[in-house]
């Protein structure tokens, strides 16, 4: 019994430890150009949501939400919110709908950011009535969805790994 607990208290010590390095990332001054627009908190939450429960994944997202708002300094909340719902849908799909394998995965990781990014988009851009906004789109959303398509590839297979770490009960062990 403690083994199990000192591996779960290890595999969410290693996804806090995860979170906090992609904020980390995520507000680094100095950055590469292939990681320059990438969204680092969104394929995290969504991988994590995919395996985990509802209720972990609601808190984890809306952590991640709240430190990406944070560090992209606009409106407190928004990306909390919608982080929050998007990570919440994908639990229920994975949970009645699909299996959590990697292309599952890896393709609910993808369509969480195009959905994120559109709205991103037509929230900041497009409402506040910037001008042409369609060059804009093409110059600064499609980079960022394919950078970020990209890199969710490699955050699903360490969520997967860190997941795989959960003790592994069996059926009628109750203690």
């Amino acid at each position: 019994m403690r083994t199990k607990k000192m591996a779960k208290f290890f595999k969410w010590s290693l996804y806090v430890l995860l979170a906090l390095v992609l904020f980390c990332f995520q507000n680094a001054p100095v950055r590469i150009g292939l990681f320059q627009n990438v969204l680092f908190l969104l394929p995290f939450a969504v991988a994590f949501s995919c395996y985990e429960g509802i209720i972990p994944s609601l808190v984890m997202s809306a952590v991640c939400g709240l430190f990406w708002d944070y560090s992209a300094q606009r409106e407190f909340g928004f990306c909390a919110l919608m982080l929050c719902i998007i990570c919440v849908c994908v639990n229920l799909v994975m949970k009645y709908f699909a299996r959590p394998v990697f292309v599952s995965t890896f393709a609910c990781a993808c369509a969480a950011a195009l959905v994120f990014v559109v709205l991103d988009f037509f929230f900041f851009f497009v409402l506040k009535g910037y001008e042409n906004v369609g060059a804009l789109f093409v110059e600064n959303c499609v980079e960022r969805f394919f950078k970020t398509a990209v890199f969710s590839a490699a955050m699903v297979y360490v969520v997967k790994k860190i997941y795989d770490l959960s003790p592994n009960r069996a059926k009628f062990d109750f203690d």
